[in-house]
């Protein structure tokens, strides 16, 4: 069978998380000061991204949209995750579209044609056939890009704590406030070789990282992080529902 999701999947999710850290650990880099003052927007950056990984350490969920633009081709996700391995949401790659969903330790995902098509399904009408409007499983570690979109720990955690070693030298520079959904944030800006970098870190407590905005570029992107600790229902495909890529002859 052509679908070589495992090789496939690897490779999109080596990128989308070369990408997404590289945008979300540019903002959560930040020194483990604690946060003084009364006023949060006149504090330094590093002590704004302090207290912003020092709250996106302690989710139990959230939502995370993502947009990237790599090589010329837009890939993306939007997911709700939570720290009990459930999670529900979307991504794609060029055309495709995939739906996901986790609920414990087990994943699966369905897919429209032009989604394996990308991951080399090519023109194997069999292959399409057979898992057209089907959930496959697969497995959570998150070596594995699906499994990794629905693990709390990688889409957050390591990022906060892979960024806590760069302590005090994220580069940022306060730039600023603004309205984003309706809540005040603080803006902050990197300047390099690369271009602009935003970060914005709510202004009210909890001070939560709320988005990052990538510099224009081959690798242009955002990440948003919302709807922090809210819960959300999620739940098993049926059994007729699921088809295993091992039965189909691998």
């Amino acid at each position: 069978m052509a679908l070589s999701a495992r090789r496939s999947c690897g490779d999109y999710r080596a990128g989308m998380r070369r990408s997404g850290t590289a945008l979300v650990a540019i903002g959560v880099a930040a020194a483990l000061a604690g946060c003084g003052g009364d006023d949060f927007a006149d504090q330094s950056a590093e002590e704004i991204l302090a207290a912003a990984a020092s709250e996106m350490s302690d989710l139990t969920s959230v939502r995370i949209t993502i947009g990237l633009v790599g090589d010329g081709r837009e890939a993306g996700s939007d997911t709700q995750l939570a720290a009990d391995g459930d999670c529900l949401g979307t991504f794609g790659f060029g055309d495709g579209v995939a739906e996901v969903r986790g609920v414990g330790d087990e994943v699966w995902i369905r897919a429209g044609d032009d989604f394996w098509r990308s991951f080399g399904a090519g023109d194997d009408e069999a292959a399409l056939e057979a898992v057209r409007g089907k959930w496959l499983p697969f497995g959570a570690e998150p070596e594995m890009m699906i499994g990794g979109t629905c693990d709390l720990e990688v889409s957050v955690g390591e990022l906060v704590d892979e960024i806590a070693e760069e302590e005090g030298d994220s580069g940022f520079a306060v730039d600023g406030t603004e309205v984003i959904d309706g809540e005040s944030v603080v803006r902050l800006k990197r300047e390099d070789d690369d271009g602009e970098t935003f970060g914005y870190v709510r202004v009210e407590e909890p001070h939560y990282l709320v988005r990052f905005e990538g510099p224009d570029g081959d690798e242009a992107g955002s990440v948003n992080f919302s709807e922090f600790n809210e819960e959300f229902e999620v739940r098993a495909p049926a059994e007729d529902e699921i088809v295993d890529l091992r039965d189909l002859g691998g």
